[in-house]
């Protein structure tokens, strides 16, 4: 197999010549596939239904985390408890446009990212 090697610069990649041996360097783009656990699935099959057990669990497994990354950017707990209460808003929100390759935990720590960003702008300031 023949292949083609590049340096990395600082300016870019610059070629470095074809080679007769095989590239170490996997070519295909990499991607993840997340497969959401049993659990998961149940769980937001449930929250859809309606069960206010369901949306309990989903709180008490996830508010702790989110509060702890809100506040650690915001440095105001009444702030962070009120991004906490918008993502969870913002997850109900987007719960039919969920995709179950994504997991549960990145969907909400994005969400709760934007609206940080959003509190943020109000206030005047730069995410950290």
């Amino acid at each position: 197999m023949v292949s083609f090697q590049f340096s990395v610069k600082a300016q870019g990649l610059q070629p470095l010549g074809f080679v007769d041996q095989p590239s170490t360097i996997n070519h295909q783009p990499s991607t993840i596939n997340h497969q959401p656990s049993t659990s998961e699935q149940v769980l937001l099959t449930r929250i859809r239904q309606g069960e206010a057990a369901a949306w309990q669990r989903l709180i008490d497994e996830y508010e702790g985390r989110l509060l702890a990354f809100a506040k650690s950017r915001l440095k105001d707990r009444q702030l962070a408890e009120d991004v906490v209460q918008e993502t969870f808003i913002g997850f109900l929100t987007a719960l039919p446009n969920y995709d179950p390759s994504t997991p549960l935990q990145a969907f909400l720590f994005s969400i709760c990212a934007h609206k940080l960003t959003d509190r943020l702008r109000q206030t005047g300031r730069r995410p950290l």
